[in-house]
């Protein structure tokens, strides 16, 4: 940014000088190239408030077929999904992920709805995580569904702090339940591969849910009752970066030790009712492992 503040200084730059600067990325000529050639189309044709160009095809299947090549949409849209249109679109070399991106962090304030990504300087506004909401803004994140699995996370993230568990593969939300948003707090949350949730679905944790199948039903159907491991010991869990004081034991339930979950190389198959998948870390005194649990509420009881 100090040797090239604006696209006028880059669309000036040598390329062999630009390539030198970025070499340690890879691609070096192509990347110096295009970041000249974006630089141009944003000299000759700078984004307009107003002013959308077609995006074939994004962010769903079948967006911006009723608009030609060169047409645009002339007026502020809202919602850049249904116009099938958005104001960078014409950049050379910008693709869905930039175009994810930009609208993340940046269209509303673009638009001069918002002074911020989140909504700042709306009158009435709150994010969840702040307040009661009076105003019936929405951030323009909140409409983003990316295939990009860091902005998938980042949204993820962000949506969490709203206190709604996200689908990155629909966009569907449900409220988070209270296990999560724990982990979350205790800095423990991970994420396993997107599947679609039921934004229908009720996200309470009852205590049931938290103890898991009780009596002959709790082992894996086809394991007796007498090859069960004998009930586990205590194991405290703890957050990567936690010195305990927040740590939560841990109890394997029957439907688990049945499968042998409590190894550190195996994966809990008890495939019970109430099956959600969930990866997480447990720290065992001083030495760390880890396992996958396919179905979390089930198999843990948390005390």
């Amino acid at each position: 940014m100090e040797t090239y503040p604006t696209p006028n200084d880059v669309a000036a730059a040598d390329v062999t000088e630009l390539s030198e600067m970025i070499h340690s990325l890879g691609f070096q000529n192509q990347r110096a190239r295009k970041l000249i050639k974006i630089a141009e189309t944003w000299i000759e044709q700078p984004p307009r408030k107003g002013t959308l160009h077609r995006t074939m095809d994004y962010p769903n299947k079948g967006n911006g077929r009723h608009l030609k090549p060169k047409e645009t949409v002339d007026e502020d849209v809202e919602n850049c999904s249904e116009a099938g249109a958005l104001e960078i679109a014409h950049i050379y070399g910008l693709g869905p992920y930039a175009w994810d991106s930009w609208r993340i962090f940046c269209r509303d304030v673009f638009r001069g709805v918002a002074e911020g990504y989140n909504g700042e300087g709306v009158t009435g506004y709150k994010p969840a995580s702040k307040g009661k909401n009076e105003s019936d803004f929405e951030p323009e994140w909140k409409r983003v569904v990316p295939l990009d699995k860091e902005l998938r996370a980042c949204l993820r993230w962000m949506w969490l702090r709203e206190g709604w568990e996200w689908d990155p593969l629909t966009g569907n939300k449900k409220k988070a339940a209270p296990t999560l948003m724990r982990e979350a707090s205790d800095g423990v949350a991970t994420w396993n591969e997107p599947v679609a949730l039921d934004p229908h679905e009720d996200a309470t944790t009852t205590k049931e849910e938290l103890e898991g199948p009780k009596g002959p039903e709790a082992l894996v159907p086809g394991v007796k009752a007498e090859d069960a491991a004998p009930a586990p010991k205590r194991r405290t869990r703890r957050g990567r970066n936690s010195s305990g004081a927040a740590a939560r034991s841990v109890q394997l339930l029957p439907s688990c030790r049945a499968q042998g979950s409590y190894h550190s190389s195996r994966a809990c198959q008890c495939k019970t009712p109430q099956c959600r998948p969930r990866d997480y870390d447990v720290q065992i005194e001083t030495e760390s492992w880890s396992y996958g649990c396919n179905c979390f509420y089930p198999c843990t009881s948390y005390a």
